[in-house]
């Protein structure tokens, strides 16, 4: 049995966000926030995976 895979043309598209806190109770400490967001869409289907994740920093202005 033979198996044939299709070629697929793939669209990825990357989305990138940073917001940055500063904590009310102190001016030293701040926190980042940065998301990540990732398409993939594969044509022949149209099937369609969405990764997203988030990184938080803490960090100390000197």
């Amino acid at each position: 049995m033979e198996r044939r895979i299709a070629s697929t043309s793939r669209t990825v598209q990357k989305r990138y966000c940073t917001s940055v806190k500063d904590p009310k109770n102190s001016n030293v400490n701040r926190r980042i926030t940065e998301t990540y967001t990732e398409k993939d869409t594969v044509t022949p289907k149209g099937l369609t995976t969405t990764e997203k994740w988030t990184r938080t920093t803490s960090e100390k202005e000197a």
